[in-house]
């Protein structure tokens, strides 16, 4: 008699949604060792009204209630963030299936607000752990967040640390050795890669730039993503008069790997991440990095050997990582091969698939 796989019924935003969870599990499947089940929450494409939304969550959840009731699944997949919206909204899947459904249940915590994780104290902190706490897995992006888990009472057989994953399409026929030789002879194009919102480090980009464009005019900067902040980024580099900032837009999923390829590093001055898509592919495609400490880059980010990070976000400290880059042609070809190689062995997709094939088995033990 063959026994069925387990199956586990993933929560996740529409897959329109091109980044963030719908991503990641698109990116990861098929599993080998379970089957995967899809329930799509949140905010739809064609969603407008406000009211509706309400509407939407309400339904969500009752749906929801019924795919447990008439499913057969081994493990429940929840993907909030910690913040404000994905903690409320995302609690009440976690309590159907752990205390009505007693099924069980992997909480991974995709995205993590810190000013959000210092406000959960007191009752606070005792009603999140009632609600998150009885998960058999939880899994975060950075070593720092599960420290804040256990120091928040969370078992730490329980949790784990996980990254992100990048297409395997990404490095179809790529050759790091001749992409490196292509972009020291081109323009020194710097890529900045992120939705715009000042969070994203954005103006410290740009004032960086500043900084570097007397001294080095053969060198751009691409900025690459929508956002609130579209038009004052806009205005400023009007205002700065910089000529070679290029505002590139959003990026569609197809143009994805032409622009990684064709730019000389990653700029991201972020003032909080998890674990971000952006380092990953970036480092697949032999771009040296320029980041700040914080999120999971924290974990495995080692200084000259991955690009430069640092704590602060002055915009001259990152001018001199990029300048440094730029002359010493010797460290930019160590860094980027060393960069495609890291990547190739932690963040592709079979290695990411198998750790979490290892947490889903941890949970039905």
């Amino acid at each position: 008699m063959v026994s069925r796989k387990p199956t586990v019924l993933v929560t996740h935003p529409d897959p329109g949604d091109l980044g963030g969870v719908a991503s990641f599990f698109r990116i990861l499947e098929p599993f080998g060792s379970v089957d995967v089940d899809h329930f799509i929450i949140g905010r739809r494409p064609d969603e407008k009204n406000t009211h509706f939304s309400f509407l939407r969550l309400i339904l969500d959840y009752l749906r929801f209630a019924r795919a447990l009731t008439v499913g057969s699944y081994d493990i429940v997949h929840v993907n909030p963030s910690l913040n404000r919206k994905g903690v409320l909204r995302d609690a009440v899947f976690v309590v159907l299936s752990t205390r009505l459904f007693r099924t069980k249940t992997v909480v991974f915590f995709h995205g993590w607000e810190l000013d959000y994780a210092e406000s959960i104290l007191g009752w606070r902190l005792s009603l999140f752990s009632f609600v998150f706490g009885r998960a058999d897995a939880t899994i975060v992006l950075a070593q720092d967040f599960k420290e804040t888990l256990l120091r928040w009472g969370f078992e730490e057989q329980r949790v784990f640390v996980e990254t992100t994953a990048f297409e395997e399409d990404l490095t179809a026929g790529f050759d790091v050795g001749e992409a490196i030789e292509t972009r020291l002879r081109g323009s020194f194009d710097i890529l900045f890669f992120a939705r715009l919102v000042r969070t994203k480090g954005i103006y410290e980009a740009l004032e960086a730039f500043r900084l570097l464009g007397g001294k080095y005019p053969q060198m751009r900067l691409l900025i690459a993503g929508d956002g609130p902040e579209f038009p004052n980024v806009r205005s400023r580099i009007e205002e700065a008069q910089l000529r070679n900032a290029i505002l590139v837009g959003y990026i569609h999923a197809g143009e994805k790997k032409d622009l990684l390829a064709r730019s000389s590093l990653l700029f991201l001055p972020s003032y909080t991440e998890g674990f971000p898509i952006a380092v990953v592919e970036a480092m697949a495609l032999g771009l040296p990095v320029v980041t700040r400490t914080v999120g999971g880059i924290r974990d495995f980010f080692v200084q000259h050997k991955h690009g430069f990070t640092t704590e602060s976000k002055d915009p001259a400290i990152f001018a001199a990582f990029i300048a440094e880059l730029y002359e010493d042609r010797d460290l930019y070809r160590n860094i980027s091969r060393t960069n495609h190689e890291y990547a190739r062995e932690r963040f592709a997709v079979p290695e990411v698939r198998r750790r979490m094939e290892a947490i889903y088995g941890r949970c039905l033990v």
